[in-house]
């Protein structure tokens, strides 16, 4: 029946007026043109799935449209600890607004099957390191308007493997865009990020900042800090620690520089400082934690930041996790990071 229905459909192309004008021979080339160009474009479309053009929904944290809230985890408002500059560390009872604020965040960062597994959660605040943040903010918000060339590179769309790094380039932006706070127009968008530690590191960081531990590591991906949109991929890093948590950090990432370089290969940025024109590396990473070689569906790869400086980043919550229940899950991250 297929056959005899191909049969007729071409019979009935040919004997259309214009194919008759025409003649059999140049619309028979015809024909095979427009099969060889659908059959072409099919392939191409099954090879480069175009998975990450539309925006991801936004967060459903409660009652967070502007990062207000997310400074008063601990308690005091942003008016108050300013005016105090005293460290906050409030414990957050179960079922209060705060402590479902952080578990909201907590889902969004990849985190939901990690909620069992919780034995306390801290809203804090280190006003110094957030007014740090705060100006850091304002300063490169003003860089960016008044000299782009020099603080907003984008160099890398005439570099090696453009086509890559602009999808990495995207995705971040796609990520910049589930929270309420970043319009399209936010030339610096604030993004809630992770970073697993044990509980007693936590807390220095919170005291004296990242760098003052030496957090400036030479890394797979750059020297700098290191964060990540998922707490499931940041596993390996927490999971064994006697005290496991995760810091719920916001950061600047400010001009990202996507990352493709693989570790092993000979112009990795393995240890390398950020590049000038940028104030944060981003990679897209596999379950191994090696770089996406191509486009990859999205919620089938893994994220890195990079950061500068600390004052990029200003922690905001920290969750203990019993280590027993977390072990069971953390093997299935398990891979090598950098020591």
């Amino acid at each position: 029946m297929r056959y005899f229905a191909s049969v007729s459909l071409f019979r009935l192309i040919i004997d259309l007026p214009i194919c008759r004008s025409l003649g059999i021979g140049i619309t028979l080339v015809l024909i095979g043109a427009g099969i060889a160009l659908l059959i072409f474009l099919r392939r191409r479309q099954k090879a480069n799935p175009v998975y990450d053009t539309a925006i991801l929904e936004g967060t459903a944290l409660p009652n967070i449209d502007n990062l207000d809230a997310l400074f008063a985890l601990s308690g005091s408002s942003k008016e108050q600890w300013k005016s105090s500059n005293r460290i906050r560390k409030q414990p957050l009872e179960p079922g209060s607004e705060s402590y479902s604020m952080v578990l909201a965040l907590l889902r969004e960062l990849d985190g939901k099957i990690l909620a069992d597994c919780i034995t306390a959660v801290h809203g804090v605040i280190n006003p110094q390191i957030a007014m740090n943040f705060d100006g850091f903010r304002a300063v490169l918000q003003r860089r960016f308007s008044q000299d782009p060339r020099l603080f907003k590179k984008d160099d890398w769309l005439q570099g090696d493997r453009a086509d890559l790094r602009r999808w990495v380039s995207h995705s971040y932006g796609l990520l910049t865009q589930k929270y309420k706070w970043n319009s399209f127009a936010e030339a610096v968008p604030v993004v809630p990020l992770v970073h697993g530690t044990d509980l007693n590191v936590a807390w220095k960081i919170l005291d004296t900042g990242f760098s003052a531990l030496s957090s400036l590591d030479a890394g797979f991906y750059g020297r700098g800090i290191y964060f990540t949109s998922s707490a499931l991929y940041a596993l390996p890093y927490y999971s064994v620690k006697p005290s496991p948590c995760l810091i719920i950090c916001l950061t600047i990432p400010g001009n990202i520089y996507p990352v493709v370089e693989d570790r092993r290969e000979p112009n990795s940025l393995l240890g390398m400082p950020i590049k000038s024109g940028y104030q944060s590396n981003y990679v897209l990473t596999a379950h191994d934690g090696n770089p996406c070689l191509h486009r990859m569906q999205v919620g089938s790869y893994y994220d890195e930041l990079v950061l500068d400086q600390e004052a990029q980043v200003v922690p905001i919550a920290i969750i203990e996790f019993d280590q027993s229940k977390l072990a069971p899950i953390a093997r299935s991250f398990q891979r090598e990071i950098p020591m």
